[in-house]
């Protein structure tokens, strides 16, 4: 059956979702078609968010993008999540989502792809969106002990694994110039302190339930670690 547009309106429906963080973003119709969207591991819901428009402007389906456990705040919150917390996290979503929606969908980018079809063989999904799946991360910058972290991981003590890890710096794995550059300016220090002191002040005025601005380097789908 071909998924339709529901008569009955399902706005603030989404508002409700289990374990929902600030950076998650939902998109509300009068559908009863559900698109979960997934970002990559390091990533933001933001870079999620162009998918997540076209879909719900030429379908008119509900969309929900989460944020990952670990993400989107400190690195230290992030070097300390486990595949097994981004899984369990997803599970529970969809699972607050199929009781609510007649037709449910998952799509994910990188890693997130990879969570998305884990999710879609203990949830029941209508259908699966697999964008630039990860197999093996082999970053432009990534060092040669990168090599041996498989089997490193396999003999350090689980609550230690979050010290072996590395930061990826420029050119962050991205061949357009333009693109680069963009992404380096928002990384120099003085934009993100100046970023930060802008931040700060605008949540003193502003109405303790306003949600803070993303930060242009999470703006363009990297984190950003305050």
């Amino acid at each position: 059956m071909r998924p339709h547009r529901h008569r009955v309106r399902r706005a603030g429906l989404l508002d409700h979702m289990v374990a929902r963080r600030k950076t998650d973003f939902a998109l509300h119709a009068e559908s009863n078609v559900l698109v979960y969207l997934i970002h990559g591991v390091t990533g933001t819901p933001a870079e999620m968010f162009y998918l997540a428009r076209e879909l719900a402007r030429k379908n008119g389906w509900d969309i929900y993008t989460t944020t990952l456990p670990g993400h989107c705040t400190r690195l230290r919150d992030l070097v300390k999540t486990h595949e097994q917390d981004w899984r369990e996290h997803v599970h529970m979503q969809l699972s607050f989502i199929r009781d609510r929606y007649e037709y449910v969908f998952v799509a994910g980018l990188s890693a997130g792809a990879l969570l998305a079809l884990e999710a879609s063989t203990v949830a029941r999904v209508d259908g699966i969106g697999v964008l630039s799946p990860t197999f093996v991360y082999d970053g432009w910058n990534t060092p040669w002990y990168d090599a041996i972290l498989p089997f490193a991981m396999k003999v350090v003590p689980l609550p230690l694994q979050h010290l072996l890890f590395h930061i990826d710096g420029p050119p962050f794995g991205i061949k357009d110039a333009e693109l680069q550059a963009s992404v380096r300016d928002a990384y120099r220090p003085v934009t993100v302190l100046r970023e930060w002191l802008n931040d700060w002040w605008a949540q003193r005025k502003a109405p303790l339930d306003t949600v803070p601005p993303t930060p242009s380097a999470a703006s363009k789908g990297y984190p950003i670690f305050p």
